[in-house]
């Protein structure tokens, strides 16, 4: 059953909005009046970075629960999957862990997991219910208690499907050539006199 979170929205990042907007709208009214486009210039300016960004990381990121994953979703059409089976932990990264930041406020959970290189890795988000997102998080990994059985199967079997994509591609390989050389191997037949016969020279 799928379940979607939206983001806590930071104070600083609604100011970011609320300032492009107002300026965004000062800059076209004065350029109205004034007729000088530098005022043009910046109005634009800041009308490309609210309709571009601000606005729609605020309606497109979203952290929504799949059957088998975690679904993370950032703008511009960033997408981190996040499987059940491989989270290992909450808020334990060190100083020299690289976090993914996928949160829009300062009140965040990171979520320690492995990717299907067996590293480890953390994403940091900030969902607007964070305690009922936690439950949610919790409850679905704990349902998966053959953790590590199940992670390392799956990694398997892309590993297996990416041998057998490989597999098909060098027997297709093999085949091509093949055919040009059999194209290739194409018998030449030099005509001497008749009464003295033929003389037959092969290609190979």
């Amino acid at each position: 059953m799928k379940k979607s979170f939206k983001p806590k929205i930071s104070k600083l990042f609604i100011f970011a909005v609320t300032f492009f907007t107002i300026v965004m709208v000062l800059m076209f009214h004065a350029y109205s009046v004034k007729k000088i486009p530098l005022f043009l210039l910046f109005g634009v300016v800041f009308l490309i970075v609210d309709a571009l960004y601000l606005f729609p990381n605020i309606f497109y990121t979203r952290y929504t629960f799949e059957e088998q994953y975690l679904v993370i979703r950032e703008w511009p059409f960033k997408f981190t999957r996040v499987f059940y089976e491989d989270v290992v932990g909450f808020d334990d990264a060190d100083k020299t862990d690289k976090v993914k930041n996928a949160a829009m406020s300062f009140s965040t959970v990171s979520i320690g997991y492995y990717d299907d290189d067996d590293v480890k890795r953390y994403i940091e988000v900030s969902p607007a219910d964070y305690e009922m997102f936690l439950l949610v998080l919790s409850s679905r990994v704990k349902n998966f208690s053959d953790a590590e059985k199940l992670r390392v199967e799956r990694i398997a079997r892309a590993k297996d499907e990416k041998h057998k994509r490989r597999q098909k591609y060098l027997e297709r390989i093999e085949e091509e050539k093949k055919l040009e050389q059999e194209k290739i191997r194409v018998i030449k037949v030099s005509g001497l006199v008749k009464e003295k016969g033929f003389s037959v020279i092969s290609g190979e």
